[in-house]
C-alpha cells in the first residue's frame, strides 16, 4: 500500500498521511498529538499512516466521477486519500448491514441518469478523441503514478463493459418500425445501476433482490472490488459460524449467488433440482383406443335385413 506526505507545514511526524485535520493543535510547533476526532488520532500521540486502497476508492467514487476525466484521473492525491478513507468506511458498514438488516441509502440517485446520457453522447471515447481532452497535467499521475495506473484500469473496465452493454438497434429498411428490446434494455439499466454505485450490489444481497446481471455486472467492471467484496462477505460468514448466527434464507440465496458457492445443502444443484421437480407437471396419459366390438347373432340378424348401402355403411363403421 501506498501513503500520502502529510502536506501541514507544521507536523513532524515520521509516518506518512494526508493532511492533518488538527492544525489548531500545530501552532507554533510539530504536531504531538491529534485530537480524539481526527482520523490520524492514536493513543500515545502516534500517528497512524493512512492506508491507501484502490478498491475502495473506485468503490465510493462509482462509475461516473471516474469517467468524467478523461484521459485524465481527475483526481489530486489528496481527493484519492479521501476517496480511499471513505470506501474502506462504506464496504465495512455494507458488510457489516449484509447480516445486521441496517439500511445504507445511496445519497446520490441521479448519477444513473447522468451516467446514462453521458454514454449516450459518446461517454470516453469521445473525450479521447477530441484534442482538448487530458491536456491538463494529471495531479496523481505525476504524484502517484501507481494508483493512478489502477483508477485508469477500473476506467477502462467500466466504459468498455457499458459501451458493450448498450442496447443498440440494428440498421434496418427506410420505413421500418423501431422495436425496442426490452430484455436489453432491462439488462443495461442494471449494468448503469452497478456502474454508477458499486456497493448497492451489497444493499441486493441483503435484500434477497440480487440478480445474476447484478454479480455479472459488478465483475466485469470491478473485477479487483469483486475479489475484495467476496473475500470481506467469506471472512463475515466465518465469523458468523463461530457465533452460530444464521442469515435468513433470500440473504443465504443472495450469497450462493454472489459467491458461487452454496451456503447450505438446500441450495445445492441437486436440491434445488429435486425442488423444481415438485412444480414440474406430469404429462396426460395418453388416451386408450376404442376396441374393436365383435358382432353378435343378433348384430347378423340385424345386418341382413340392411339393404346393401346401409351394410356398406355398417362395414366401414366397424373397421374404423
Amino acid at each position: 500500500m501506498s501513503y500520502l506526505p502529510c502536506k501541514n507545514p507544521n507536523c513532524n511526524t515520521p509516518s506518512g498521511h494526508p493532511n492533518c485535520r488538527c492544525y489548531a493543535m500545530a501552532e507554533g510547533g510539530s504536531v504531538g498529538l491529534h485530537k480524539p476526532g481526527c482520523a490520524y488520532f492514536a493513543e500515545g500521540g502516534q500517528v497512524a499512516p493512512s492506508p491507501l486502497d484502490s478498491n475502495a476508492a473506485t468503490a465510493h467514487l462509482g462509475a461516473l466521477k471516474l469517467l468524467q476525466g478523461g484521459t485524465n484521473t481527475n483526481l489530486t492525491p489528496e481527493s484519492y486519500a479521501e476517496a480511499s478513507e471513505k470506501g474502506i468506511s462504506s464496504i465495512a458498514r455494507h458488510i457489516k448491514g449484509v447480516f445486521s438488516g441496517e439500511k445504507y441509502e445511496h445519497k446520490e440517485p441521479k448519477h444513473r441518469e447522468v451516467l446514462k446520457k453521458y454514454m449516450a453522447a459518446g461517454g470516453l471515447g469521445a473525450q479521447v478523441e477530441n484534442p482538448q481532452a487530458g491536456v491538463r497535467p494529471d495531479a496523481l499521475a505525476e504524484a502517484m503514478p501507481q494508483e493512478a495506473a489502477k483508477m485508469g484500469m477500473a476506467k477502462g473496465s467500466v466504459y468498455n463493459y457499458l459501451n458493450n452493454a448498450r442496447p443498440i438497434s440494428p440498421p434496418g429498411l427506410p420505413f421500418d418500425v423501431k422495436v425496442n428490446n426490452p430484455g436489453a434494455i432491462r439488462q443495461y439499466n442494471t449494468a448503469l445501476d452497478v456502474a454508477a454505485h458499486p456497493l448497492s450490489a451489497l444493499g441486493h444481497v441483503q435484500n434477497g433482490t440480487l440478480t445474476p446481471e447484478h454479480v455479472k455486472g459488478l465483475e466485469g467492471m470491478y473485477p479487483d472490488l469483486y475479489t475484495h467484496l467476496s473475500q470481506k462477505l467469506t471472512e463475515a460468514i466465518l465469523e458468523k459460524q463461530v457465533k452460530k448466527e444464521r442469515p435468513k434464507h433470500s440473504v443465504r440465496q443472495s450469497l450462493t449467488l454472489f459467491l458461487g458457492a452454496p451456503m447450505d445443502s438446500t441450495l445445492t444443484q441437486p436440491a434445488m433440482a429435486a425442488a423444481q421437480s415438485t412444480f414440474i407437471k406430469s404429462p396426460p396419459p395418453a388416451p386408450s383406443k376404442p376396441s374393436k366390438k365383435k358382432p353378435t347373432k343378433q348384430d347378423d340378424a340385424a345386418a341382413s335385413e340392411l339393404t346393401a348401402d346401409q351394410a356398406s355403411q355398417a362395414r366401414s363403421s366397424q373397421t374404423e
